[in-house]
This record gives C-alpha cells, structure tokens and sequence, in this order.
C-alpha cells in the first residue's frame, strides 16, 4: 500500500525475526508534478474512499474557481491541495517513517501492546 502511494520501489525484503531490511528504489518525481488523476490514484492505495473522494471535491471546486478566476491565486490553492500529499512522495525518508509507523500499529496490535 504505502510502496503504491510513495513511487518508492520495494526491489527486495528480508524479514528476521527482530528487524528487516529493504533494498529500494526511489525515483524522481516526474517533471511539472502529478496529474490531479494521477494523485487520487495513489491516494487511493492508501486512504479511504470517503478521504478520496473529499480531496476530489476540493481539487474539483480549486479547478472550477480556477477557471472563473483566472488568477494565480486559485492555482496556488490547487498546487497547496497537491503539496499535502507529494511531500511524501519519492522520498526515502518519508517511506521508511510510514512504513515503520505502520509496521508498529501490526506488530503492537499482533501482540496485545
């Protein structure tokens, strides 16, 4: 889930039974950012369908502002909708936080902590 949000790789794990290792790919992210299509795809590897489908309203009533403004303004505001997201994306650090945040809720939740 988090490696279909991120646009890191997973090339290769090992678990043990007191860590894991990771050898990953962490690609660049593609020039002039995600397609509003493309971030809710990703998002839904990850969120709900009701946190989805808000932040496709958001970027839908940004757009029609947008397009009645005229400005760089609503852009902005479109480009702050995106920012909430892409921070964590293609970044290694960002991954291994996630990854390891969500392997503690597993691992607490498995044995009763």
């Amino acid at each position: 889930m988090y490696e279909n949000f991120s646009g890191c790789r997973v090339l290769a794990y090992c678990a043990m039974s007191n860590h894991f290792d990771l050898w990953l790919e962490v690609a660049r992210m593609a020039a002039g950012g995600l397609s509003d299509a493309e971030l809710l795809k990703r998002l839904s590897g990850l969120y709900s369908e009701g946190v989805v489908a808000g932040v496709a309203a958001e970027l839908a009533e940004a757009r029609k502002i947008s397009s009645a403004e005229k400005n760089g303004a609503a852009e902005a505001r479109v480009a702050a909708i995106h920012a909430r997201f892409t921070h964590r994306m293609h970044n290694l650090s960002e991954f291994m936080k996630g990854l390891l945040i969500r392997f503690t809720r597993w691992f607490n939740r498995e044995h009763s902590r």
